[in-house]
């Protein structure tokens, strides 16, 4: 999560690249009509704000929430789930605001397993994750839409499918969709072995991306932790959510690559699925 960062476009740039991302394309055939719950990418690049801009795209104009919550991987050092539950967001395009009531219900039903903050602690909690980068987009795709960042940590409680059933329960029936931002793969070539990396990856990636369309929670967990996602407790939380919230498959709108070109190149697999 804390690899060198791209950098971000400023609000004039962002809003561009998302409406040019979103000319010409419509939304696959298939796609649930009221789909609660996305996987996105994270990092602020060029292939991370199309896949991410047509996968949020689909989620709101199908769902039409009036709060999405995203749900992110805590890299500051902190033991527990971090919730931003009031202020707002600064973006370069002004300000994202968040759901305070609702986020006040979140932290009451998990209690003092989470530590809350305010928005202006947001790029202080997570410099350079790109989990700062999606308020932005839906501030392009929906403005006025709210926002409420959960920041996991691995190994805390609640554990990622406790978040991931009890924000499902807890807003049943309600305009709230989450978004969980992870990549599918990162890694260097001195984490592969035996395979050339592209090629080991692609394959990586192809093995995850399966069960995560057939909302197999436990062997998506399982290929995620050996190497084959960025956060594996975002995916855990967001397809326990899925689940929770009645989903039967996942949809995969995009699946885009990107680095692996030198001996020495990061690779990222990035992934849109709607559930």
């Amino acid at each position: 999560m804390n690899s060198p960062r791209e950098t971000i476009p400023d609000g004039a740039r962002l809003a561009e690249a998302t409406r040019t991302h979103l000319v010409g394309w419509r939304i696959p055939d298939g796609i649930p009509i009221s789909p609660g719950t996305a996987i996105v990418p994270l990092r602020p690049d060029p292939d991370m704000v199309r896949t991410a801009s047509r996968a949020l795209h689909t989620l709101l104009v199908r769902s039409c929430p009036d709060t999405v919550i995203l749900l992110g991987m805590r890299p500051d050092g902190g033991t527990r789930p971090a919730l931003i539950a009031s202020g707002r967001i600064p973006s370069p395009r002004g300000t994202v605001g968040i759901d305070v009531a609702r986020a006040a219900r979140i932290a009451k039903l998990f209690g003092g397993s989470l530590e809350v903050f305010t928005g202006e602690r947001l790029s202080s909690l997570a410099p350079g994750t790109g989990i700062e980068t999606i308020p932005m987009l839906l501030e392009v795709l929906a403005p006025g839409c709210r926002v409420i960042p959960l920041l996991l940590v691995e190994g805390s409680e609640p554990t990622p499918r406790d978040v991931g059933r009890g924000l499902a329960e807890l807003f049943a029936n309600e305009s709230v969709v989450v978004a969980g931002t992870t990549e599918l793969s990162r890694a260097v070539p001195s984490s592969v072995e035996h395979t050339p990396l592209r090629e080991r990856l692609r394959v990586r990636d192809a093995e995850l991306i399966r069960p995560i369309l057939e909302l197999d929670l436990d062997e998506a967990v399982r290929i995620a932790r050996q190497g084959g996602a960025s956060a594996p407790a975002i995916l855990e939380a967001t397809l326990a959510h899925a689940r929770a919230c009645g989903a039967d498959r996942g949809h995969l709108l995009e699946y885009t690559r990107s680095g692996g070109e030198g001996p020495e190149a990061e690779w990222t697999g990035r992934a849109g699925i709607i559930f």
